[in-house]
């Protein structure tokens, strides 16, 4: 399971320069800091590669301890929370939290379930970035203004054309998908990481806060960073175990 963090980390570590390259591309320093973001996202990618190969007994250990820091994530958010029905808010994306993490397990000690988790952490990484840069690029009409401002629709068509190109190299080399199962991939899978996205967001709005923790420091917590990740492993599962059979 620390794959899952890792890779989702040293995504964030290099779309983030990038992002801030895009902003603050006046700065003087701006080149010195993306290059020694990326190096660090590249590194991180490659120690992410070798927990493919981790045992079962350590995947456990690192799926508990994702959940733990998920979870003191969630408890220190809702320890100001104003209202009883934002505790139950936070209640029920706990039990999501712990859901998503056991699908994680369930999926990856099945047949070819690196492989599928390879497609769904490789789609949410690839529709963030999209829907990112597709929203500054062209990004005009909002589609949820009160629980993230930034979200428009020219940003999460490019992020289903972003999953639609991942499904189509991964769905072709390695699961040799028919036609109609690269065309669906990238809708579910893309529907997933944005209602991801969208729920944690969500719980911040209602817990009045900007980012789920401190651990990541200017990067914000853990859940910031696997947002999408722990919807996306829901469109995986109905793949895999439903739609695909």
């Amino acid at each position: 399971m620390g794959f899952l963090l890792l890779f989702d980390i040293s995504r964030n570590f290099i779309k983030i320069p990038i992002e801030e390259e895009w902003t603050l591309k006046k700065s003087e320093n701006i080149k010195g800091e993306f290059k020694k973001r990326t190096g660090i996202g590249i590194i991180v990618i490659l120690i992410a590669v070798s927990f493919f190969f981790v045992p079962r007994d350590i995947f456990i250990f690192g799926i508990g301890i994702l959940g733990g820091i998920g979870l003191s994530e969630i408890w220190q958010m809702s320890r100001n929370a104003p209202r009883a029905r934002d505790i139950l808010v936070a209640g029920i994306f706990a039990i999501y939290l712990c859901v998503s993490l056991f699908l994680f397990f369930v999926l990856r000690f099945t047949k070819d379930g690196l492989w599928w988790l390879v497609l769904g952490l490789s789609s949410a990484g690839i529709f963030d970035a999209f829907s990112y840069f597709g929203g500054k690029l062209w990004g005009k009409h909002r589609i949820t203004p009160h629980i993230s401002p930034h979200k428009t629709l020219e940003g999460l068509i490019a992020g289903f054309i972003g999953c639609g190109i991942i499904a189509f190299i991964l769905g072709k080399m390695i699961f040799s998908f028919v036609l109609w199962k690269i065309a669906i991939t990238p809708i579910l899978l893309g529907c997933f990481a944005f209602l991801g996205d969208l729920f944690e967001s969500f719980l911040k709005r209602r817990m009045g806060v900007k980012d789920s923790g401190t651990i990541l420091k200017s990067h914000g917590g853990l859940l910031d960073r696997i947002d999408s990740v722990l919807g996306v492993v829901y469109g995986l599962y109905l793949l895999k175990f439903f739609l695909f059979q």
